[in-house]
């Protein structure tokens, strides 16, 4: 969300910000879409939760975050924790207003609430970015690619083998 109020108007990014919905894809804009992962740097796949997940025929992103604590990182860059970054993009977004408002909405739905800061303290950083187009042969399970009597899925997706499908590479971000 963050990045998007870079590029976009704040009621844009806001609502096209559609995982606290329970959208199937974490971002909507118009044509285009994207669904974020973020994974530890031990991690070698990434968790798709559902068929309809990856499934939309518009062209889409797999954006995967790979984290870290800031402390288990030597001479860690731009570390942050969550409250910083919900203050940092509501400053971004405005202190009033519709976007604002929904925004709010969104953060609830998510399961952030500002009573709970404390516990949203731990700062961490992006070791890695990475993005990958998800259209033609991108290998996917959606409800157009599976038998009809399988009506959901939950699967995983070995990242070693996308480098065909890879985007950008933003590498040693910390």
């Amino acid at each position: 969300l963050e990045s998007c109020l870079e590029t976009m108007q704040s009621s844009q990014a806001v609502n096209a910000w559609r995982g606290p919905n329970k959208g199937a894809q974490d971002f909507l804009f118009g044509q285009a879409w994207a669904e974020v992962k973020a994974i530890s740097k031990s991690a070698n796949t990434v968790e798709i939760s559902s068929l309809e997940q990856l499934a939309l025929d518009d062209s889409g992103t797999l954006e995967v975050y790979t984290l870290d604590k800031a402390e288990n990182v030597e001479e860690p860059k731009n570390p942050v924790s969550l409250a910083e970054l919900v203050q940092r993009v509501r400053q971004q977004v405005g202190e009033v207003g519709t976007p604002r408002q929904s925004l709010d909405e969104k953060l609830l739905l998510a399961g952030y609430h500002d009573e709970d800061k404390s516990a949203y303290i731990t700062p961490i950083v992006i070791l890695d970015h990475r993005t990958y187009s998800v259209s033609g042969e991108f290998p996917r399970l959606t409800p157009a690619t599976v038998p009809n009597e399988i009506v959901g899925a939950h699967y995983q997706i070995a990242l070693h083998n996308l480098d065909a499908f890879l985007v950008n590479d933003k590498e040693n971000l910390s």
